[in-house]
C-alpha cells in the first residue's frame, strides 16, 4: 500500500478535521478498490468498518441497480451507530436515499474495462459464470448508477484507481451540510490536489 500512503494520509487527515462521530463513505464500481481503501484507512483511524455487502437483498433481485441492498434497513442501521464514527465501502453510496448520511465522501474511479477485467480475475474461482454476470448484471447496473446519480460529481474526494499502483488523487471539494438524520456533518475546508 506504499502508493496509496499520500492519498490515505490524506483523507485520514480530512478525517481528522470532522467533528466526531463523523462517517465516511467509500463509493466506487465493483473492484475499485473500495475495500481495500477503507481498510486502510480504518488502520489509521480508530473507527468501525461497516459494508453495504451485509445489506444484499436474498435471493438477488433481477435488477441489480437499484434493487440489490436494502437501502432502508442500511440505512437505520448506520443511523443506530450516530454515536460511533464509522467508515463505510460499497457500491451506491451516493445513492439519494444514503446521502445525507456521509460527512466526507470518497469516489473511486476507474476505467470500466479495467475494473470489469479485476473483478473477472477476482470472482471468477467462485462465481461459474463471472464474465457473463459483469457483462449483463454489474457492468450495467453500476453503468446506471454513474449516469443517473453521478456520484464523482457529488463526492468530496475523487482517487482515480485505474492503476492500482499509482492511485491519483484527482478532486478534493469544500462541503459544508446537514445529515439528512437530522444531526449537522461538519465543514471542511479542502484545498488543492496532491
Amino acid at each position: 500500500m506504499g502508493a496509496w500512503k499520500p492519498v490515505l494520509d490524506r483523507v485520514a487527515a480530512l478525517a481528522a478535521e470532522l467533528e466526531q462521530p463523523a462517517r465516511i463513505c467509500v463509493d466506487g464500481r465493483t473492484a475499485s478498490g473500495k475495500t481495500t481503501f477503507a481498510d486502510a484507512l480504518a488502520a489509521r483511524l480508530p473507527w468501525l468498518r461497516v459494508t453495504i455487502d451485509d445489506f444484499r437483498r436474498p435471493p438477488p433481485p433481477r435488477e441489480y441497480y437499484p434493487s440489490s441492498f436494502d437501502f432502508e434497513r442500511f440505512r437505520a442501521h448506520l443511523v443506530s451507530l450516530s454515536r460511533t464514527s464509522t467508515i463505510v465501502d460499497g457500491v451506491f453510496l451516493h445513492h439519494p436515499e444514503l446521502r445525507g448520511l456521509w460527512d466526507l465522501t470518497v469516489f473511486l474511479h476507474v476505467d470500466t474495462e479495467v475494473a470489469t477485467e479485476r473483478g473477472i480475475a477476482r470472482d471468477a474461482s467462485w462465481m461459474a459464470n463471472a464474465r457473463e454476470r459483469y457483462a449483463t448484471r454489474y457492468v450495467p447496473g453500476e453503468t446506471r448508477y454513474l449516469d443517473e446519480v453521478d456520484p464523482e460529481s457529488l463526492a468530496d474526494v475523487v482517487v482515480d484507481t485505474t492503476d492500482l499502483n499509482r492511485p491519483t488523487l484527482r478532486v478534493l471539494r469544500a462541503r459544508a451540510a446537514t445529515r439528512q438524520d437530522g444531526t449537522s456533518a461538519a465543514t471542511s475546508s479542502i484545498s488543492g490536489g496532491s
